[in-house]
């Protein structure tokens, strides 16, 4: 994934939000992130979903072992019809659901639409569009 954020710009960020305040706090309406001292773009989870997922197909490479023969002196067992067809069923079954997961994660963590009340603490899962480390910040903006 580390290597996709970087060549999409996205970086994928675990936030806490403690709302020591006596308000509700919303995403975008009292409140803003800043990545340094420009406001991060925060992207959709779909969007960072399909921009950093697993690739399910290139398993399927996996099924040029299938010709692949155990040889001895008496016999021929064709293992590849087992081994080629096994791998890549079973990758593209744990990549497939892995990123049916980070899909879900992001969505039920994301921080859009998400009201925090006063004393709460939110954990969040949040993808912006961004090239660089700075660290995130919260801002307050002049809404109530």
């Amino acid at each position: 994934m580390a290597k996709k954020e970087d060549k999409f710009n996205v970086r994928i960020v675990a936030i806490r939000i403690v709302n020591n305040s006596n308000r509700v706090l919303r995403h975008g309406y009292n409140f803003d992130l800043y990545s340094g001292d420009q406001r991060a773009r925060l992207l959709e989870p779909e969007v960072v979903s399909a921009t950093v997922k697993q690739s399910v197909p290139i398993y399927l490479l996996y099924l040029l072992l299938t010709p692949m023969r155990f040889e001895t002196t008496s016999s021929s067992i064709p293992i590849g019809l087992v081994i080629g067809p096994g791998i890549t069923a079973g990758n593209m079954i744990v990549a497939g659901s892995a990123n049916k997961r980070f899909r879900e994660e992001l969505v039920e963590y994301s921080i859009v639409e998400r009201e925090i009340k006063p004393g709460e603490t939110f954990y969040g899962l949040i993808g912006i569009s961004d090239n660089s480390y700075m660290p995130l910040t919260l801002k307050f903006t002049g809404n109530n």
